[in-house]
């Protein structure tokens, strides 16, 4: 019966015109009625209402064969609608994470797009958005750490063995390393793809498609976030009045700055000499560096190695701690604590061992099913991390938004 539908389609199509019979094969799924209208000369580039073209419709429809076929007849993954959307942005807003590989790679041309014949080599969702992640992010090793791993192969291994494992490590650009450092936030961050609850993904990369977007589009950052940016004015201004400050700010420091909504609120507040933004994402964090002037700093996942001691009146990880494990979290307190000059600011926040019951327990446990992932930090540890002879805890908003200041 299939078979007869499909005959009977095909007959149809070959009374339209070459354009007509192109799209309705792509609407209807079917890939060789779609080949045989690229055949009989069908342009795979031409655009129909508001701009969107095959390849766009075939990829809004979720067809990844036609994608592939209309690629290689010559589709341009570039073209966009009227509004600036490439079929890219469909890919993605499908969570189709096939779709998003092959127009990832045909936009790049010699890499390899996923065979169909087989899974990704990673099959993960998660482990192919942090796979995209380690490839352009600009990321340093925590020093200390890599001294210990060094001293503890040279000790297992010897002098000879370990300096050829350094070089392979070396070689791979710590790959391996950094899978190890940058794992856990790609699962912290994960949330379901859009297909039915049946994969999960990482918003780890989104910096390459957010700033690229924008600039299809003719838009900033902070028009295509204009909600994040007000929603964070309003926070920031709530949890940071101006009667926290002994005196205002002119040297800041924040860790994971993403899009810029915290950058652009303290810069806009204050006369800010200098602002250290420790962003992995390079894309957003040259962004951020074009539009506000800060200073991208070397990223190592649990240090502030490039700020000096003493030298930060503010520094800010605003939803960047609840998705590092504990002793990373302990990491960046104590770098805080460094950096932080007398009077200065600290603000984060955490998930407080001391301000959970039970019932917070449980309903962190119920509605972050499956992840295993919510970080709860020990109180008893932020206190003896910022010592009350040193420190003093200005407050503790919607009990997790930690604001602290130097006292000595």
């Amino acid at each position: 019966m299939k078979a007869a539908v499909r005959r009977l389609s095909r007959a149809i199509l070959a009374r339209l015109s070459k354009k007509q019979a192109l799209w309705l094969a792509i609407e209807r799924g079917d890939d060789v009625a779609a080949r045989a209208a690229l055949c009989a000369g069908a342009s795979p580039n031409a655009s129909g209402v508001k701009g969107v073209t095959p390849l766009i419709l075939a990829t809004s429809l979720g067809h990844a064969e036609i994608v592939r076929t209309l690629l290689e007849r010559g589709a341009d993954p570039a073209q966009s609608t009227s509004d600036g959307c490439i079929a890219y942005d469909f890919a993605r807003h499908l969570g189709d994470v096939t779709l998003e590989e092959i127009l990832r790679a045909a936009a790049r041309p010699g890499s390899a797009a996923p065979s169909t014949g087989g899974p990704h080599p990673c099959s993960s969702a998660v482990c192919r958005d942090l796979a995209h992640f380690l490839d352009e992010a600009n990321l340093v090793l925590p020093r200390r750490g890599w001294e210990v791993l060094r001293k503890t192969m040279i000790d297992s291994l010897g002098p000879s063995a370990a300096s050829a494992v350094e070089q392979a490590l070396k070689d791979t650009q710590h790959r391996v390393l950094f899978e190890q450092i940058f794992a856990s936030e790609a699962h912290a961050t994960a949330h379901f793809a859009r297909d039915g609850f049946l994969s999960v993904r990482s918003p780890m990369m989104l910096g390459s498609y957010d700033v690229e977007m924008a600039k299809r589009r003719g838009l900033d950052l902070t028009e295509l976030f204009a909600e994040k940016y007000r929603a964070t004015d309003e926070l920031l201004w709530r949890l940071l009045p101006d009667s926290v400050f002994r005196r205002p700010p002119t040297r800041a420091c924040e860790i994971g700055g993403a899009w810029g909504a915290t950058i652009q609120h303290v810069m806009c507040r204050f006369a800010i000499e200098s602002y250290h933004n420790y962003e992995p994402d390079s894309h957003y964090a040259e962004w951020a560096t074009e539009r506000f002037g800060v200073e991208a700093m070397p990223v190592d996942g649990e240090t502030l190695s490039g700020t000096a001691d003493d030298s930060v009146d503010l520094v800010i990880a605003n939803n960047v701690l609840t998705f590092v494990p504990p002793i990373k979290i302990w990491s960046y307190l104590t770098e805080m604590r460094r950096v932080l000059r007398k009077d200065g600011i600290a603000l984060f926040n955490l998930v407080l061992s001391d301000q959970l019951g039970e019932a917070d327990l449980r309903r962190y446990l119920d509605m972050y099913f499956p992840k295993r992932t919510i970080q709860v930090f020990s109180r008893d540890i932020l206190d003896r991390t910022f010592p009350s002879e040193c420190f003093e805890i200005v407050s503790i908003a919607d009990r997790e938004y930690v604001v602290l200041r130097r006292t000595r």
